[in-house]
C-alpha cells in the first residue's frame, strides 16, 4: 500500500508532517459472491406465495434474511475498521481547531470593543462636520439616516479606511440632490396651491392633491383637480335645482305648507319681525328673492 507524506501545517516555521495511507479493501471473491446472490434472487423476482408453498416460503425468507444480515454486519465491521483512523484524526484536529478558535474569539471581543469605540467617535465627528455642510444646502442632516446601521448606504463611512475626503464628497453630492428635490417639490406644491385658489365656488382644498404628488406626476394631479372641481360644480348645480324644485312644489295653505305633488304637510307657517335698511334697489332685490323662495311677507308701517 502506497504511503503519502503531507505537511499538515507549519507552526512557528516548523513543518509538522503527517503520513496518509489510503484505505484499501481486497475483496477477490466479490464476483463469485455476486453470482451466488444473483442466482439466489433471480428465481424469486416473480415468485408468488401459495397455500401449498406457504410453510416452505417462510424458511426461504428466513434464509434470505440471514444472508442479508450477515452481509450487512460484515460490511459495517469492515467499513468501521477502514474509517477508524480517519475519524480519530478528525477528532484530534477538530479539538485543536476549537481550542484555537476559543482563544481567537476572546481576542475578537476585545478588538470589537475598541473598534466600536473608534466608530462611535468617528460617527460623532461626522455629525459635527457634515452638520455645517447640510446647512449650506438648507437640508437636514437627519436625511442621512443612522449610518451606524449595516443596511445604511453610508455605513462604510465608519470604516477606518474611509477617508474624510470621500465622506465629504459623497455627503455633498447627497445633500445637493436632496436640496434640488426639495426645491422642485416646493415648486410643484405651489403650482397645486395656486391652481386650487384659481377655482371659483365651490372651492377645493389643495391638501389631498399635495399628498397625491408623492406618487403621481404634476400633470396627472392637475387633471384630477380639474375633474374633481367639475364634479363639485355639477353637484352644486344639482343641489340648487333640487332646492328650487322643492321650493316650487310647496304651497301655503292656511298656517301650513303643503307639498303640491303629494299633499303632505311639510312645515308650519312661522313669522318674525325684521327691519331692513338699504337702498331702494337693494330692498327691491330682497323682495324679489323672498318671492322666489315663496316666502310670504307684508309691509309693516
Amino acid at each position: 500500500m502506497e504511503t503519502t507524506t503531507k505537511d499538515l501545517i507549519k507552526f512557528d516555521n516548523e513543518e509538522l508532517p503527517i503520513n496518509l495511507e489510503p484505505a484499501k479493501i481486497d475483496f477477490p471473491k466479490y464476483e463469485e459472491l455476486k453470482k451466488r446472490v444473483t442466482k439466489l434472487t433471480d428465481g424469486l423476482k416473480d415468485y408468488v406465495v401459495t397455500a401449498d408453498s406457504y410453510e416452505q416460503d417462510k424458511k426461504t425468507r428466513a434464509e434470505l434474511n440471514r444472508v442479508q444480515k450477515a452481509l450487512s454486519k460484515k460490511r459495517i465491521e469492515i467499513f468501521n475498521k477502514a474509517v477508524g483512523p480517519a475519524n480519530e484524526f478528525k477528532q484530534q484536529v477538530s479539538g485543536l481547531e476549537k481550542q484555537i478558535k476559543c482563544a481567537s474569539d476572546r481576542i475578537s471581543e476585545g478588538i470589537k470593543h475598541y473598534t466600536d469605540k473608534e466608530k462611535d467617535e468617528k460617527f460623532q465627528e461626522i455629525k459635527l462636520r457634515l452638520g455645517n455642510l447640510a446647512l449650506k444646502y438648507n437640508v437636514s442632516i437627519q436625511l442621512l439616516g443612522d449610518i451606524r446601521k449595516k443596511d445604511n448606504q453610508f455605513n462604510h463611512w465608519l470604516n477606518k479606511s474611509c477617508s474624510w475626503r470621500r465622506i465629504e464628497t459623497e455627503a455633498e453630492e447627497f445633500f445637493q440632490t436632496k436640496a434640488e428635490n426639495q426645491k422642485l417639490k416646493a415648486t410643484l406644491n405651489q403650482v397645486v396651491i395656486d391652481r386650487a385658489k384659481s377655482y371659483d365656488k365651490p372651492t377645493i382644498s389643495p391638501n389631498p392633491y399635495l399628498e397625491m404628488l408623492n406618487y403621481k406626476d404634476l400633470d396627472q394631479v392637475l387633471v384630477q383637480m380639474a375633474h374633481d372641481h367639475e364634479d363639485a360644480v355639477n353637484r352644486e348645480k344639482q343641489r340648487q335645482i333640487e332646492n328650487r324644485k322643492a321650493t316650487e312644489a310647496v304651497e301655503r295653505r292656511g298656517d301650513k305648507y303643503v307639498d303640491t305633488n303629494t299633499g303632505e304637510v311639510v312645515d308650519s307657517v312661522h313669522s318674525m319681525s325684521l327691519r331692513f335698511y338699504g337702498s331702494t334697489d337693494q330692498l327691491d332685490k330682497l323682495v324679489k328673492y323672498a318671492r322666489k323662495l315663496n316666502i310670504s311677507f307684508e309691509k309693516v308701517k
